[in-house]
């Protein structure tokens, strides 16, 4: 390590919790969400992973020990820094992107991917799903956009879609535990 790292390093760690959160808000946490935009590329070891590197990035900034604890308590833990355990922020940064797709927010052409199910008064249809969910030819198939989001909206969320953009990121944080119990059922196991 060169000596002007050291020296900054040095001079960080003398500084208030306050520096230190917001330096962990500003120039780590972005980092953090990135991978959250890629996790559909990862396996369970490798989000293993990156969730133990962003504990330890609590623990040694902002001395949050969350190690050995469930995500209910990790999330009470963090919830008066406004911050969010990595699984339910992976679940609620993918959620964000979902909704944006779905309503045509953002990356229409993702959205045309996307084959809602046209339900027909007369069939005896039992699906509630909202769209189509590709057939999985192969393992590295199964890890194609249009697969995830249609699973995750099937699956996960089909109940906020229709909210305005509030509304819909108020229920997901309210319904975390809930929802990432779906999420990791039907989205990560896939990974």
């Amino acid at each position: 390590m060169s000596a002007r790292s050291y020296s900054l390093l040095r001079i960080y760690f003398s500084y208030h919790f306050k520096l230190k959160f917001i330096f962990f808000k500003t120039f780590l946490l972005p980092h953090f969400d990135y991978c959250a935009s890629l996790f559909i590329h990862l396996n369970q070891t490798q989000i293993g992973k990156i969730n133990k590197i962003y504990d330890l990035c609590l623990f040694v900034l902002l001395k949050i020990e969350l190690k050995y604890e469930s995500l209910e308590d990790q999330q009470s833990k963090l919830k008066p820094l406004n911050i969010l355990p990595f699984r339910y922020r992976l679940l609620f940064r993918y959620s964000i992107f979902s909704y944006k797709i779905v309503n045509k927010l953002i990356l229409n052409n993702i959205f045309s991917l996307l084959k809602p199910i046209v339900k027909v008064a007369n069939t005896r249809q039992t699906s509630s799903n909202l769209y189509e969910v590709p057939i999985i030819v192969s393992n590295k198939c199964s890890k194609r956009l249009s697969i995830v989001l249609a699973t995750m909206i099937n699956k996960v969320l089909k109940t906020y879609t229709n909210l305005i953009f509030k509304d819909f990121k108020e229920a997901v944080l309210s319904s975390l535990p809930l929802l990432y119990i779906k999420f990791s059922k039907f989205v990560l196991k896939e990974t």
